[in-house]
């Protein structure tokens, strides 16, 4: 399957853009877009929904087939089938991706999963469960279901052209003050959110068997809230810097 060649796509809206005497901005507006947008076309980070297709040629003056292509063609009907295909390949691969992704992803949660429960077991055998840990590991549970089954694959695109630091997701509502959520840096949010829960899921049993031993009087005084620091701390440090580093 063909793939569209984002460079020659976005050096092509560049040059009759420019024909066309607009600036990055005016092409935007008539869009209804930022001109982040369309300055990610142009650049070859990113290409447009498909439903902007059509009123973006129509803007540019060119075909549909001829954006696609990234240059001026003569008839239509000779490129159609590889334009449908580049078309298609833009949804085909990056949902090829993310299910390729999302598998693993899965995988791994479910058997850290199995690990947890076995810790969690043997806590239960020594005496050492309590409250805080059993709500640590829920919570772990919970989120990880939600960041390696649930999530949803991309953003929707209003999230590419405003400033938005929330999303709500059924039940879910995420809010990460400071940081622009987009498609660019939402992958890496989901996948740092799953290694989390997976992390956390081995390793916050690991300790509550351990600390009772090493260290029976403080854990004592201060199980819950070392367990809570490094669950939240935990979760929202990595997402913050995650989220910052690919906005």
């Amino acid at each position: 399957m063909q793939e569209i060649n984002k460079q020659k796509f976005g050096a092509f809206i560049a040059m009759l853009r420019k024909e066309k005497g607009l600036t990055q901005k005016q092409l935007a507006e008539r869009l209804f877009l930022s001109d982040k947008a369309v300055s990610k076309w142009e650049t070859g980070t990113s290409l447009p929904d498909t439903t902007l297709l059509i009123p973006l040629s129509e803007l540019l003056g060119i075909s549909v087939t001829e954006l696609l292509l990234g240059e001026r063609i003569q008839s239509d009907t000779v490129h159609a089938d590889q334009a449908v295909k580049a078309v298609l390949s833009i949804s085909d691969a990056a949902q090829n991706r993310f299910l390729r992704h999302k598998s693993l992803r899965c995988c791994g949660f479910l058997l850290c999963c199995a690990v947890g429960l076995i810790e969690m077991l043997m806590l239960y055998i020594r005496g050492h469960i309590g409250a805080a840990i059993t709500t640590c590991f829920l919570l772990c549970v919970f989120f990880g279901v939600y960041f390696c089954f649930l999530a949803r694959e991309r953003l929707p695109v209003c999230y590419d052209d405003y400033s938005l630091s929330a999303v709500s997701d059924g039940p879910l509502r995420m809010n990460l003050p400071g940081v622009r959520l987009s498609n660019s840096n939402w992958p890496s949010i989901v996948l740092t959110g799953c290694v989390w829960a997976c992390l956390s899921l081995l390793l916050l049993p690991a300790l509550s068997l351990l600390m009772p031993a090493l260290c029976p009087a403080f854990w004592a005084a201060s199980e819950r809230w070392v367990l809570l620091i490094l669950l939240l701390g935990g979760l929202f440090v990595p997402l913050y810097a995650v989220g910052k580093k690919y906005e």
